[in-house]
């Protein structure tokens, strides 16, 4: 799958679609909190709270983390028709097609298809969407910690080679794509061929990263597609979590902030990273319910 890169929004449109994630937020975060559920930030969204009180400027998605049980009663919730009104929860149970590692909430009525996912099917169930990724236990055996990241690794892969976006391999120099792309079109043929489903995959996936369940921990963090032990949160800053501002709301993050952004992004986090080096997801297709926009991308 190609990497996703920074391509600029028409200013107008990148400030609706991140005040409707900013409400939407709200509404996760008043759900969860009326069914004791702890919910947190994560990864670019706690940045943008900690270093801008809001948005990353060029940022167009959010993501909180839930502890395991609180993430499986979550989707329990979505299952019993309980879930917000106009939202809804996805995972591979009640859309086969979904492929992610990891559950998002949905805003219903909306749409929002980047430019790599318009080869895939179901478009109709892509929505505004904001992620959810499942933490759970780091054993504190340094093997163990690291075959679980690796294996979790391996099998949230997986799936994303199962899907339809195009294989490209980031090399200029013909021989090392070819190289590179061959292998994973290969498993890509192998996985339809046998008609292998995202559920049997994360089953996978889900086997691994919750191996550490039954060991000794203390810390927590999102097993899945990329090497993430880096971003572990001790599981006390979890229990006890601090509000930072964000925009119009406030938004849960780990206690000890400062120490996660630093993991997770070097110690000189709170500086602005070059051009080259900012990411999004850029919407081909993207619909506030009430107009279909389709943005026009910066020359």
């Amino acid at each position: 799958m190609e990497k996703t890169i920074y391509k600029a929004y028409e200013p107008a449109v990148l400030k609706s679609l991140q005040q409707t994630l900013t409400e939407m937020s709200d509404v996760l975060i008043s759900f969860c909190h009326e069914h004791d559920l702890t919910i947190l930030a994560g990864f670019g969204t706690v940045l943008g709270a900690y270093r801008h009180h809001g948005f990353i400027p060029w940022d167009d998605d959010m993501d909180f983390y839930m502890p395991r049980k609180d993430y499986e009663k979550l989707l329990k919730l979505q299952s019993d028709g309980m879930m917000a009104p106009g939202y809804e929860v996805q995972w591979q149970k009640n859309n086969p097609h979904y492929y992610k590692a990891f559950a998002s909430f949905q805003k219903l009525d909306t749409s929002f298809i980047s430019e790599e996912l318009l080869s895939m099917p179901a478009q109709d169930r892509m929505h505004i969407y904001i992620d959810i990724f499942p933490l759970d236990s780091v054993p504190d055996n340094s093997f163990w910690a690291n075959r679980i990241d690796h294996l979790s690794n391996f099998w949230s892969k997986m799936m994303v080679l199962r899907t339809n976006v195009p294989i490209k391999a980031p090399f200029k120099n013909p021989l090392k794509r070819f190289l590179a792309e061959t292998p994973c079109k290969i498993i890509h043929n192998l996985l339809c061929l046998f008609r292998v489903s995202y559920s049997t995959l994360l089953k996978r996936v889900d086997f691994w990263r919750r191996k550490g369940e039954n060991v000794p921990s203390h810390r927590v963090c999102y097993f899945g597609e990329f090497h993430t032990l880096s971003g572990w949160i001790d599981s006390d800053s979890v229990k006890n979590p601090i509000d930072l501002p964000f925009d119009f709301i406030k938004l849960p993050v780990m206690a000890n902030p400062e120490d996660y952004l630093s993991r997770e992004y070097g110690n000189d986090y709170l500086e602005l990273p070059p051009p080259e080096q900012r990411r999004n997801h850029m919407a081909a297709v993207l619909d506030f319910g009430k107009q279909n926009l389709r943005n026009e991308r910066s020359a």
